[in-house]
């Protein structure tokens, strides 16, 4: 009977962090959409099964650490800045830094909407990777805005 008493406390704790967890993804997804101007226009979250892909995407990824890309291993190239980048493609925004919260969202939406509200992204994270489409493809930006783009396959517009 007392084994059954500690099972059952053991999970109500689980199911009790849980709620937190889910309590605290909520409140990341509020800041964003505070801190986004018509973010509802212009982007959305990622569904169960595209978070999945995107997860699997990023944990392929070589890192160096946890918010730098080792790009020794990839082919890739440089880009100046925003107005070098090709603006006719949809990305899914990824998280390098913040709340673990944080990591379990991926808004996703037209990078020149995401060019256009850089500065308002900025304030909820300083190093993004946006993902391609083809989940192949991607570009890197870090705190000091050095944007780097792979260069896996040839991007397909839209």
């Amino acid at each position: 009977m007392n084994e059954d008493r500690k099972e059952r406390l053991k999970q109500l704790q689980e199911q009790q962090k849980q709620k937190l967890f889910e309590t605290r993804i909520n409140d990341e997804k509020q800041r964003i959409l505070r801190e986004i101007p018509c973010f509802d226009q212009h982007y959305q979250f990622a569904d169960k099964e595209e978070i999945i892909k995107l997860k699997t995407f990023l944990k392929n990824l070589p890192a160096l650490t946890s918010t730098y890309i080792d790009f020794s291993q990839l082919i890739q190239y440089e880009v100046k800045s925003f107005d070098d980048i090709d603006t006719h493609f949809h990305v899914w925004i990824c998280f390098l830094c913040g709340s673990l919260e944080l990591f379990e969202l991926y808004p996703y939406g037209d990078i020149q909407n995401f060019i256009n509200d850089f500065e308002n992204w900025e304030c909820i994270c300083s190093y993004f990777i946006l993902v391609f489409e083809n989940f192949k493809d991607f570009i890197f930006i870090d705190d000091e805005k050095k944007i780097i783009q792979s260069q896996n396959i040839k991007m397909r517009k839209i």
